[in-house]
């Protein structure tokens, strides 16, 4: 029997198949359900949008507007004609054939249900109709309706109804105005409310109105959350792919119920009688998923790529129809230097074509019931005009990793480009919709190569808006969820397909508000997120009244005055007047100067010229008024001075919209902004001839562009935050301030109102502006820069204002958001006044490197309140710096560089470390510091009578006062003046740069007189009282002087700005009668690391540091403790965290319990067991992986939720692992019990997912290993040593790597040279049987940070060392800063600690050591074979191999992959990431088996992407192995600690063997490649064809660690170098390579003999860029010969180099250079037993520069060898000198065993290609059969150092 889900899609598909016959004159898209009854019956005409119209859904429950389902509901005398169209607006629809029909088809005693709305609130030129005004006013949504449809039907005779838009369904039961219709407008689109609009044109013209929005929104507050989800459709089987804004069947019924129910009701004639009567449908009777429905398999557990490096959060991959599988041969995803991402495409490869796709994309993944933006720069580099190529921003239901698939996959938006070979019809925009590719809209202009593009998409409440440079932003059609295959995620990023090649810049993605791209992290949220539950403000009416109007506080301040007043009983209003006390009448103030607050009214008169005043409050009561008044309040005038005042400025004046006596100019407009006003005040302005409306506080600025002359004060009231906001105009920072021009005066002040204006999450962009004012009100967590001067601004006046902390930016110095105030672009005649600075990182950055003028900018009275630096930092400018309060800033005061002058004044520096600074002199490069300013040139400080307390540097040109007590007329810091107008002398100059002073001071006019400069030891107490907002403004913080040194965020301020809110209640006098109860302040909890998904249930408190007021349940000794009695108060446990209501519950030991603790980044709970025992803890998530940490071990919970851990008597410590919510926790003695009954209800909700951290350095892999032999015991102490234990230990547990390389420590009389490297992933364990002092030996001395023991840092002291007293119990020893241990003991007791302290200084090691070779098994259990024809799903035995790629994949440390004989041929790189990593002691292998193995790239193209094999990965051991034909590198080696052994690298595009960073992030030299030993290897013939000028046999260059060895290598006839070690500037010196027993020849030309010789052509390249980098290699026992240019060459390296043993014979082949050219290097460098031979008369004369011995070498003057015995350390400088008795020893051919090169032809040029056989012994190591080597009967075999031989021996 059919089954009824079959029926009823049958009946629907012949429904839809009836009505598709019946309509065959209708054309569009989206029709359907057009029931055509016989012609004598009424039509019922429906017009509308995707909640009206019908689909074709493959959804699991499709979707249906009510169109659909209104035949349902009528007799069978009207025939229903469903013409709507998804994605259209009233407006949009008249351009469809629908349209055409609706006006050809109605005829009279038809009816018309019209229901759009959705779409025309779209910010779209095409679909927006402008909610405000009625059916006239032209634009207007009511007019849209009117004009297009309402009059056209009645002149036919049709009966319209209009219905208002259904609800976008709510998540969370509370209704936002995008729910409701709503809007807030945005630029040129005005917001308002659809719905009214409706309503309002029915009154209007008598209409039925249907008001869908009331009746749908409260059908869904009756059904509640959990049911609406199933009146929408789902795009899955996953009730979290439902789609909020469009119906299933059953919605779309039941809203066709109401509909016609509504109808019925109004009495509509000649409808409402055949309008059948029923009931409301029924779920069950109606709702049936789609039988059709297929379930996908798709996951979304994604691995990362192996080919694709990820470009910070973005995550690489390429998949679909790639044609073939990805590679880098055809793809390149790379991050460049700039921080841009770069992509392109070749080959062909990729398509976005009817029925399938393939690209590549960068991608990040969010849930997908958050809202985001992405937005990005992009730069067309290149394209192919072909129709399958596109690129641009994509955001995609599904993703997948490296996939080569032809099948169909997801949905996708894009805001980008295709059909490029359409000329004039190119693709705007598109999707891929239910599987079917959709055009957006069709471009302009045509997209063209070397353009740069503006891209965005945007979700909203339907869909997506995706925007394409300046084409129109397209949204119709968009309106869809991207959930049918992965309903839990959306992936968004950068795409390319097929042949294309761009580069996005200026990538910026925001989530749910929260910028991830500048490091900020999204929760994973619930299904269902929370309802809220605590109101916006309080509604308790009783607040306490008083009997008789009296004024309980009240002042006068800098232009302004309030009153403050108890409410009285009775008000219904409050009036408050202000007159100068010489008045004789009042003037009221404007009622949104009267604000209410919990317990007190509060009013502030502003604009008040300086003088006495008197205010008056009038309480308007039922039956009279009541006043009260406060005379002779004193005004005092805000202190007008410095450059924005100056006379000689551009506009002489900065005070904005005010007079310079602080009363408002006569013209002037003011608009109050509060954050319910922020969207919708207006003002109105000049637009040339015209007068327009601005309305929302940013369009009113962008419009004043217009209107500059009309001045305009913006009056900020309360907290206004960025979600207030209609727009930004920058996105980066937030307000823009833009002048039409460059310095276009503007006229305008931003100020606050009262104590407590405040700005939340943005701050201000200032262009081209002048006579602009910012005073008296707060900004915090500002985006980028709090403001910003960017571009050419004139007369700005910041004053009076709070800043606090910034959101933490993507760099190291941006943890407290970027500069707070920064001048830059040629910004002048500015004053920065009497603010105050809370803990800023970057105070002030005062000038680029591209002005060039003086600028003159002022800074003075701020209170700098532990402000970190940058006070200023200056650039360029001139600077007047003068009565500033300097309180406990702990890098550095005023900071000159770049040519910049300041005159630093009279200002008062308490515990500044450093007043002064100028870049590369003085305090600045004291101590061998590299400097502050990134080597910038110097600035002049003038200084004159500063007061100077707790400084640790200032030292003056001309005067002993500084702190060294001796002047520095080179090295100073500042030039100290008698008198504030003596000038500077032009003999002090800036060390870098030669700067001197242009005493600006004495030329100009600064703004300020002597007399108005404030006596020096008053300036704290004047700064802390005027400094800031009024009366100090209502978010205060004392800072404890320990900060005083410490520039890392501090916990507690930062805590009150994340969690600040304001205490406003009301604006206006108004009394609403639901006045707050006042409150006690409450303390602010720290800032939660994850992003809120609700609002909090109750108030966060802060961790508990008061006494406990009740004791907890206890139990015999099991002390137990639950959330929902408890709360977070005990007398055992110490809690912190917060707690929640809303996660469900448990029961538990007989409680129902409904409270728990939440376990996130800063929650912790912590105790002290007397005795061992058990904890037990109780979760709502059962079988949670990683439920919690207990001191720091991770637990699971088990399937009734339940945790129970052993613990050992002392301290322990309960933190998060993953989220969880902890509702019970017990902890039992030995003799105490438990409660064993487990929880018997459900958790009410799913939990979120655990959040991640980046490592912050390059990771390593953990040691898992158990100890195996016990540590040094003496009595009680337990010491341990990593030179001579290692990590083995049965009293610690240690987790990390080591090093030899960290330079040596003496203590406990041991010399340590081996160390623990503190990193991320280090950490030591131990646990203590009593209290003792645990003692740690580290080489780092005073290092702030040295290490953390159990979370908490202490600093090492000056001979490094960390004591810390320890309480019994498990303790753990974790990173602070990077660090290095090298001793550790634990005395308990009684027992003794060494006393004695290091007395050796860290040292570098003499000479890289090799690492260690790993142990060489034969096959073994574990180990894998391969084969050329291996398959991924083999086994990997020795019958059954496997593949190479899948082995590197599969292999375990230890083991060994065995490669049998052949050539494995690749195109793509061989990625062996990171992550896949040995360990010391067990690498993982690659070995030959049984014959030649060759790993062959050929095919591959030559491109700097196109590497053989990246190593990247540590620990591993490659052996007797061939690399060739690769694209790029035959092997980039950018791991730690590996070994090549006995492998040719041979025929690739560039170096044989490269040793560099893979991971461009890394950058640092200890995030390098170090310590790996090159054995025994031979590369070359490595040529690049395009140039011949890259391809060395080996490189060990630009970013390559400390301790890496090349060691019985050859390298031979390749295009460049035999060896590079080519450093630059850029990335600074590279790290000590070491070169031993290794042999160069014939580099310049391949062995054909062919190549244009165009490389460097050395044997022995040791350096680079001029003595920038300075490096000191080790070369010794190595032998080059017959290069095209040296044989050995500094190449401009300035360090110590030292090189001995080495013979250079007769290179200079294809030049005229020397043997030996080592002339660059340090004077230190040693050059000890060299031979130089000359047979070929080519070559050039040998240079050294250091100290040279035993050493004979080569002059052309007269051909003679020059000998030199002794060490010689001071006549060898450089030039090509003649020292030694010239010819007192010589050499000739007859002094060596041989001169002849097997397979070497002289007369054509070549070589042999088997040299890797020809000169090795049977143990690989190189035998050059006595070429070159001197015989035992020459003079010179027993003259080298020691009686040896001269030269090389190999």
């Amino acid at each position: 029997m059919m089954s009824k889900v079959k029926r009823i899609w049958r009946k629907m598909a012949v429904i839809v198949s009836i009505a598709s016959m019946l309509a065959v004159t209708l054309i569009g898209a989206g029709l359907g359900n057009v029931f055509v009854k016989a012609s004598d019956k009424a039509t019922a005409w429906v017009i509308g949008d995707s909640t009206v119209s019908s689909f074709s859904d493959a959804y699991y429950y499709p979707r249906y507007g009510w169109g659909t389902q209104l035949e349902y509901y009528f007799d069978d005398t009207i025939a229903v004609n469903n013409l709507a169209l998804s994605g259209r607006s009233s407006k949009s629809f008249t351009k469809e054939a629908n349209y055409s029909t609706l006006m050809n088809g109605m005829k009279s005693g038809d009816f018309l249900f019209v229901g759009f709305g959705h779409n025309d609130e779209k910010a779209e030129a095409d679909r927006y109709t402008n909610p405000n005004g009625d059916y006239k006013t032209e634009g207007s949504f009511a007019n849209s309706l009117y004009v297009n449809y309402i009059k056209p039907a009645q002149e036919k005779g049709v009966t319209v109804v209009l219905c208002t838009p259904i609800v976008r369904r709510s998540t969370t039961g509370d209704w936002s105005n995008s729910n409701l219709h709503i809007t807030s407008g945005t630029e040129g689109y005005p917001g308002g409310d659809y719905r009214q609009a409706i309503v309002n044109l029915g009154k209007d013209l008598g209409i039925a109105v249907v008001d869908m929005t009331t009746l749908t929104k409260d059908l869904y507050t009756t059904l509640g959350v959990d049911e609406t989800v199933n009146l929408h459709a789902w795009t899955s089987s996953k009730k979290e792919s439902v789609d909020n804004t469009h119906t299933n069947i059953w919605g779309a019924r039941y809203n066709a119920y109401l509909i016609t129910k509504t109808v019925k009701e109004l009495n509509v004639a000649g409808l409402a009688e055949h309008i059948k009567s029923s009931d409301a449908p029924k779920k069950e009777d109606t709702l049936v998923k789609n039988p059709n429905y297929v379930e996908n398999d798709y996951s979304d557990q994604l691995t990362p790529s192996t080919i694709w490096k990820d470009a910070g959060i973005w995550k690489g991959t390429v998949f679909g129809d790639v044609g073939g599988n990805p590679s880098e041969a055809n793809h390149t995803l790379e991050l460049n230097a700039d921080g841009s991402i770069h992509m392109a495409v070749k080959n062909n490869k990729g398509k976005i074509a009817s029925s399938t796709d393939g690209l590549g994309m960068y991608y990040y993944r969010i849930p997908s019931s958050s809202q985001f933006t992405l937005s990005a720069t992009m730069k067309v580099n290149d394209f192919a005009a072909n129709d399958q190529v596109a690129f641009g921003l994509m955001a995609r239901d599904d993703m997948y990793i490296d996939k080569y698939t032809k099948d169909k996959l997801g949905d996708y938006v894009v805001a980008g480009v295709k059909n490029l070979a359409q000329s004039g019809a190119m693709w705007n925009c598109f999707a891929r919709k239910s599987g079917v590719l959709t055009q957006g809209g069709t471009c302009k202009q045509d997209v063209a190569a070397g353009n740069t593009y503006e891209l965005k998409i945007e979700s909203n409440a339907d869909g997506y808006a995706c925007t394409f440079g300046d084409e129109e932003t397209i949204s119709g059609g968009f309106d869809f969820p991207l959930t049918s295959i992965d309903s839990k995620y959306i992936y968004v990023g950068m795409f390319a397909v097929r042949n294309c090649d761009v580069t996005f810049s200026n990538v910026k993605l925001i989530v749910d508000g929260v910028d991830i791209t500048a490091g900020g992290q999204l929760p994973e949220p619930p299904t269902e997120p929370e309802k809220p539950t605590e109101p916006e403000k309080p509604t308790d009416p009783e607040q306490p009244m008083t009997d008789k109007l009296e004024i309980s506080e009240s002042s006068g301040w800098f232009e302004s005055a309030y009153v403050e007043w108890k409410p009285v009983k009775g008000a219904k209003r409050y009036d408050v007047y202000v007159k100068a006390s010489s008045d004789t009448s009042y003037t009221r103030l404007d009622d949104e100067l009267v604000r209410q607050y919990p317990g007190y009214w509060r009013a502030d008169a502003v604009g008040l010229a300086a003088g006495t005043y008197d205010m008056k409050v009038t309480a308007v009561m039922s039956d009279g008024t009541t006043s009260a008044e406060k005379k002779g309040l004193v005004v005092k005038p805000y202190d007008r001075s410095g450059f924005a005042f100056s006379k000689d400025s551009t506009l002489k004046t900065a005070s904005g919209a005010y007079n310079d006596d602080g009363t408002l100019k006569p013209n002037a407009q003011v608009i109050y902004v509060t954050k319910d006003t922020a969207k919708t005040v207006t003002a109105t302005l000049k637009d040339g001839s015209k007068t327009v409306t601005a309305t929302g506080i940013q369009a009113i600025l962008k419009a004043k562009d217009k209107d500059p002359e009309t001045p305009l004060a913006i009056r900020i009231i309360g907290c206004v935050s960025d979600k207030d906001v209609d727009y930004f105009g920058s996105s980066s920072e937030g307000i823009q301030i833009k002048g039409a021009k460059a310095y276009q005066p503007m006229n305008i002040t931003i100020e606050g109102i009262g104590e407590d204006a405040t700005v939340n999450g943005f701050g201000f962009l200032v262009r081209n502006s002048g006579n602009v004012e910012f005073r008296n009100f707060a900004i915090l967590n500002f985006m980028d820069d709090g403001i910003s001067m960017d571009t050419a601004n004139t007369n700005i006046w910041i004053h009076n204002m709070d800043f606090f902390y910034g959101s933490v930016g993507g760099d190291a110095d941006q943890a407290k958001g970027d500069g707070t105030v920064d001048l830059k672009g040629n910004t002048q005649w500015t004053t920065v006044s009497y603010n105050h600075f809370f803990d800023s990182g970057k105070m002030s950055l005062c000038g680029m490197k591209s002005e060039s003028g003086p600028n003159y900018i002022t800074y003075h009275h701020n209170w700098f309140d532990h402000s970190d630096s940058r006070h200023p930092r200056i650039r360029t400018m001139s600077v007047h710096i003068y009565n500033n309060y300097y309180d406990g800033n702990a890098k550095y005061g005023v900071g000159a560089a770049q040519q910049s002058d300041a005159f630093v004044e009279s200002n008062y520096f308490n515990n500044c470390p450093y007043p002064m600074l100028s870049s590369m002199q003085g305090s600045d490069i004291a101590g061998g510091s590299t400097g502050t300013f990134s080597g910038e040139d110097g600035g002049i400080i003038k200084a004159y009578n500063n007061k100077i307390v707790g400084a640790k540097r200032l030292v003056y040109a001309n005067s002993a006062s500084g702190t060294t007590g001796a002047a520095d007329s080179t090295q100073f810091d500042a030039v100290l003046v008698n008198s504030r107008t003596e000038t500077v002398a032009g003999s002090y100059k800036g060390v870098k740069g030669g700067h001197v002073y242009n005493n600006f001071d004495t030329k100009v006019d600064l703004g300020v007189n002597e007399s108005a400069i404030d006596d020096v030891n008053a300036i704290p107490s004047i700064v802390k009282a005027e400094a800031g907002r009024m009366n100090g403004g209502d978010l205060k913080f004392t800072f404890d002087a320990s900060e005083d040194s410490n520039y890392a965020v501090i916990p507690e301020l930062k805590n009150k700005v994340v969690n600040y809110k304001t205490t406003l209640y009301s604006v206006g006098g108004s009394v609403d009668g639901t006045a707050p109860e006042p409150e006690q302040p409450e303390k602010p909890t720290e800032p939660e690391t994850e992003a809120p998904t609700q609002k909090p249930t109750e108030k966060p408190t802060q961790p508990e540091t008061e006494a406990p007021t009740e004791k907890p349940s206890v139990s015999g000794k099991a002390v137990v403790h639950n959330f929902t009695e408890n709360g977070k108060t005990s007398d055992f446990y110490t809690i912190t965290g917060n707690l929640s209501t809303s996660k469900g519950t448990v029961s538990y030991d007989g409680l129902k319990l409904t409270s728990c603790l939440k376990m996130e980044s800063s929650t912790s709970v912590k105790f002290t067991a007397a005795e061992k025992g058990t904890l037990t803890l109780v979760f709502v998530e059962k079988n949670k992986e990683g439920a919690v940490k207990v001191d720091g071990k991770s637990y699971n919970s088990n399937a009734n939720g339940i945790v129970e851990v052993a613990v050992s008597a002392g301290s322990h410590t309960i933190t998060k692992a993953n989220t969880s919510n902890l509702f019970y926790m017990a902890f039992a003695g030995s003799t105490a019990e438990v409660p064993t009954e487990k929880p018997t209800e459900a958790p009410t909700q799913k939990p979120t997912e655990p959040e991640t951290e980046a490592p912050t350095q390059k990771p390593t892999q953990p040691e898992t290993e158990a100890p195996t032999e016990k540590p040094s015991v003496s009595a009680n102490k337990v010491v341990h040593n990593f030179t001579e234990s290692g990590k083995t230990s049965s009293f610690y547990t240690i987790t990390g790597n080591l090093s030899t390389s960290k330079g040596t420590v003496s203590y406990d009389g041991l010399k340590l040279t081996s160390c623990l490297k503190m990193e991320s992933s280090t950490s030591v364990k131990f646990t203590a049987a009593e209290k003792g002092t645990l003692t740690l030996v580290f080489v780092e001395k005073n290092k702030e940070g040295a290490v953390k023991v159990d979370g908490k840092s202490y600093n090492s002291n000056a001979n490094g060392i960390v004591e810390v007293a320890v309480s019994a119990g498990s303790h753990t020893i974790t990173k602070a800063n990077t660090s290095n241990l090298f001793y550790m003991s634990l005395t308990q007791g009684n027992s003794e600690q060494p006393t004695e302290k290091p007395t050796e200084p860290p040292t570098e090691p003499e000479k890289p050591t090799e690492p260690e070779k790993p142990i060489d098994p034969t096959p073994a259990a574990g180990d894998i074979y391969v084969s050329p024809s291996g398959k991924s799903s083999a086994s990997g035995t020795e019958s059954d191999p496997m593949d190479l790629v899948t082995a590197i994949n599969k292999i375990a440390a230890g083991k060994t992959i065995w490669m049998q004989a052949g050539t494995y041929r690749y195109t793509n790189t061989i990625l062996i990431p990171e992550s896949n990593s040995g360990k010391s002691g067990s690498y993982k292998s690659i070995k030959s088996k049984g014959g030649d193995v060759i790993i062959d790239f050929a095919g591959m193209a030559e491109a700097g992407s196109n590497r053989g094999i990246v190593l990247d990965g540590s620990y591993w051991y490659l052996y007797n192995i061939d690399i060739t034909n690769a694209g790029d590198n035959g092997m980039l080696l950018s791991g730690d600690n590996n070994i090549i052994e006995l492998c040719q690298f041979y025929k690739n595009h560039d170096s044989g063997l490269q040793i560099s960073r893979y991971n461009t992030n890394y950058a640092t030299k200890d995030l390098w490649p170090s310590n790996n030993l090159i054995k025994n290897c031979t590369s070359y013939d490595n040529k690049d064809e395009a140039t011949s000028e890259n391809a060395d046999g080996f490189a060990a260059k630009l970013t390559c660690g400390e301790g890496n060895v090349f060691d019985g290598c050859i390298a031979y006839c390749n295009s460049d170098d035999g060896w590079d070690l080519y450093a630059k500037p850029a990335t600074g010196s590279i790290g000590v390579v070491t070169i031993k027993n290794c042999v160069a020849f014939g580099n310049g030309k391949t062995t054909d003999g062919q190549g244009s010789a165009n490389g460097d052509m050395n044997g022995f390249k040791l350096g680079g860029s001029n003595g920038a980098c300075p490096t000191p290699h080790v070369v010794t026992n190595c032998l080059a010969f017959f290069n095209g240019a040296c044989g050995f060459t500094d190449n401009g390296n300035g360090g110590a180099i030292k090189m001995t043993n080495c013979t250079a014979a007769n290179n200079g082949i294809y030049s005229s250079k020397a043997n030996f050219m080592c002339y660059r290097t340090s004077q230190s460098a040693l050059y000890s037993n060299l031979l130089s031979f000359a047979s070929n008369g080519k070559l050039g004369t040998d240079k050294f520069k250091g100290a040279v011995e035993k050493t004979l070498y080569f002059n052309t003057s007269g051909s003679a060898y020059y000998w030199v015995d002794a060490k010689d350390t001071s006549s060898f400088t450089g030039a090509g000198i003649k020292y030694g008795t010239p010819n007192a020893k010589s050499v000739s051919n007859s002094d060596f065993v041989s001169t002849t090169l097997a397979g070497y032809n002289a007369s054509k040029g070549t070589y042999a290609t088997n040299y890797h056989e020809i000169l090795r012994n049977a143990d690989g190591s190189v035998n050059m059969n006595g070429l070159f080597q001197l015989k035992s009967s020459s003079p010179l075999s027993n003259s080298g150092t020691n009686g040896r031989a001269l030269g090389a021996a190999l």
